[in-house]
């Protein structure tokens, strides 16, 4: 059956020209098709591109905002009108300076932190001595004796 369906359609005289047509039609379905695609891409191309020189733009703005807000005179004015803060002189300005050699593998020791930031804040208070506990010697505690117990008066 099917070589009889076959040879007929062979058998029409216009049966060449009409494949030579079919494909023909479908060389340029698929050309036409290509074309599109293409200039659908070139628009989407084109529209990153003045996305990505917007994107330029606005970093090379941010970036120049930035070394304008961090020039140092400027963080002085605001840190004397805004905040009320001023320079200090040398000799009351105090650095930091960690001598200590710490081993990065060990786990901290939160008993030994603590005592030795004690020990820091220690070293900075002031200390009196004996002699000026002695001069501001508070009065002796009166004791009562009426109540029972006895109690400070």
């Amino acid at each position: 059956m099917r070589r009889f369906g076959l040879r007929r359609i062979r058998s029409y005289r216009y049966a060449t020209a009409i494949g030579l047509g079919i494909l023909i039609l479908g060389v340029a379905c698929v050309h036409i098709w290509q074309r599109v695609t293409v200039i659908q891409l070139s628009k989407e191309v084109s529209r990153l591109e003045v996305d990505q020189s917007d994107l330029i733009d606005q970093t090379r703005k941010v970036n120049s905002e930035i070394a304008a807000l961090s020039m140092a005179a400027r963080i002085e004015t605001f840190a004397v009108d805004s905040l009320g803060l001023f320079p200090i002189s040398g000799d009351r300005l105090y650095t930091v300076i960690n001598d200590r050699k710490a081993d990065p593998k060990a786990a901290p020791d939160q008993l030994a932190t603590l005592v030795d930031a004690l020990q820091r804040v220690r070293n900075h208070l002031p200390a009196i001595t004996t002699t000026e506990v002695e001069a501001r010697t508070p009065d002796s505690a009166k004791f009562d004796s009426l109540r029972q117990g006895g109690g400070i008066k």
